[in-house]
């Protein structure tokens, strides 16, 4: 019975971690490049949800590479 509880554990609880600190950097770093911190979490969120740690990492690897430079989108002059 304690194996297969920890091996439950680590199926679930691991993963949620994951996302859940994935949530937090992603907040954090829409905010200092002033993107829609709210959109992007839920759009993680959700992918994890219904595509599972493949649409965590997806949307991860679409933020990592649209986001913009800190301080947000520079000003054409």
């Amino acid at each position: 019975m304690g194996l297969g509880l920890t091996v439950c554990l680590i199926i679930v609880v691991v993963p949620l971690v994951i996302a859940i600190l994935a949530c937090i950097w992603i907040y954090k770093d829409a905010e200092k490049r002033g993107k829609q911190r709210i959109l992007w979490v839920l759009l993680l969120i959700l992918t994890a949800i219904f595509l599972s740690f493949i649409g965590l990492i997806f949307v991860i690897v679409i933020w990592l590479a649209i986001r913009s430079p800190i301080g947000g989108e520079k000003k054409r002059t």
